[in-house]
Parts: C-alpha cells; sequence; structure tokens
C-alpha cells in the first residue's frame, strides 16, 4: 500500500472516532513517505483528541513547515493550488486550536492570520469563529465582533457570540437582533446557554445528532464567557421565539 492510501485510511478512521488505528495508519504513511504534510497533521489531530498538546503542537509546527515548502508563489490560488495548499491550511488550524484549548490566546492569532491572509479555503469560517474567540478572550471586543461576523452565515453558533460581545460592549438592541438570528438558525444552543449543564441530562442532547453534538461542543467552550445579565437577556429572547 502506498502512503497516500494510508493517508486516506488515517483520515478515515478519524471521522469515526477510531484514533489507535488512525495513528497506525499515519505512522506508516510516514514510513513509507516522510514528506506527507497531511499525515503529521493526522497525528497531531489524534494526539489533540488525546489531550497530548505539547505533542500535537510539535506535529502541526512539522506540518506547516513540510507543507509551506510546496506553497505556490502567489496568494491568488486556483484549483491546482487548493490542493496543494489544504495541508497548510490545514496545520495551521489545527495550531490554533491547540493553543485554544490550553488557553494560550495571543499564541492563537499568528497561524490564523497567516492562514486567513490566503483567502477563501475551507477553513475560513472556522479560522474566524476561533480568532473571534481569541480577540474576545483578549478584550478586542470589535475586532471580535468584525470576526464572528464574519464567521456566522457558515457556523450559525456565532450569531450567538456576535450577540455576546455586542451585548458585553454595552449594545444591547444589536445583541437582541443577532441573538433572534441566532435561535432562529441555530436553535439547539439556546437552552444549552440558559440551562447548561443540567440540559445535557435531556434525551435529545444524548442522542448523538450532529447538530447537538456541535452545540454541546461550542457553549462547553463558551459558557464562561456568558454573565448572569447576558444569560438574562438572551432568555427574554429565546422565551420571545418560543411564543406561538
Amino acid at each position: 500500500m502506498i502512503a497516500a492510501d494510508e493517508e486516506r485510511l488515517g483520515w478515515k478512521e478519524v471521522e469515526l472516532g477510531r484514533l489507535e488505528a488512525a495513528e497506525a495508519h499515519f505512522r506508516r504513511a510516514l514510513e513509507l513517505d516522510p514528506s506527507r504534510a497531511d499525515a503529521l497533521n493526522g497525528l497531531g489531530v489524534v494526539y489533540l483528541s488525546w489531550g497530548e498538546y505539547a505533542q500535537a503542537e510539535e506535529l502541526f509546527e512539522m506540518a506547516v513547515r513540510q507543507a509551506r515548502e510546496r506553497l505556490p508563489q502567489r496568494r491568488r490560488v486556483g484549483r491546482a493550488d487548493a490542493e496543494a495548499l489544504v495541508p497548510y491550511w490545514r496545520g495551521l488550524y489545527q495550531l490554533a486550536v491547540t493553543f485554544a484549548r490550553q488557553g494560550l490566546w495571543e499564541e492563537v492569532l499568528a497561524p490564523l492570520d497567516t492562514l486567513l491572509g490566503w483567502g477563501p479555503s475551507p477553513y475560513t469560517a472556522d479560522a474566524f469563529f476561533l480568532l473571534g474567540e481569541a480577540q474576545q478572550r483578549l478584550g478586542q471586543l470589535k475586532a471580535a465582533a468584525l470576526a464572528y461576523e464574519e464567521a456566522a452565515e457558515e457556523r450559525p453558533l456565532a450569531w450567538y457570540s456576535l450577540g455576546l460581545v455586542e451585548h458585553q460592549a454595552g449594545f444591547v438592541d444589536d445583541a437582541w437582533d443577532h441573538w433572534q438570528r441566532a435561535v432562529r438558525r441555530a436553535p439547539e444552543a439556546a437552552p444549552l446557554i440558559l440551562f447548561y449543564p443540567k440540559v445535557l441530562a435531556l434525551p435529545v442532547f444524548q442522542s448523538g445528532a450532529e447538530a447537538f453534538e456541535e452545540a454541546a461542543g461550542f457553549v462547553a467552550e463558551q459558557i464562561d464567557l456568558w454573565d448572569k445579565e447576558s444569560r438574562a437577556t438572551l432568555f427574554r429572547v429565546w422565551q420571545e421565539g418560543q411564543a406561538p
């Protein structure tokens, strides 16, 4: 079996949650071809999932260095260029995620800035979402709002974060408007924010449905940012949406 096949099998195992099998495939891919940056990314994702942050960070940095050697010389990328750029983009994004998981919010900014500097990519919406959180936690509320707004059309949960930043900045009417949109676009997140963590015991949140899992992950990451006043305002927005 060639290295590319082992790498593809590794990512398939990641999707299925079989991390030990994924690790084995990525290691075999690298034994066959040590230059495969996305196999390094795959190993990094495995170690990140296991909470082994130092190892994950090292692997993503190695992947970015490997992938950088194959970058096109221009920032306007075509379809052929994009395929070569995916390992580079993935490594930058996952490196930022690794820093975020450790609460290293200043370190999150640089890889995301590099990634977003290449223009649209499969990671653009997620990168803006994470950038917004980093800037929010660093007290850069105006920049955070702009980043969340860039993410929100593709990642509707970002409307909650955008409303929260506006509420923190004193723009309650704007927060209300964006929370109304959030409740329409991603209704499963509102009760989680309002009644976390008790609501997690309800069957609907244990169903394994992708939307509920995504909402639960989002709320677990950001619930510490929500104070009593912001949750009270969101509760009124949510109640208004529940009215017949």
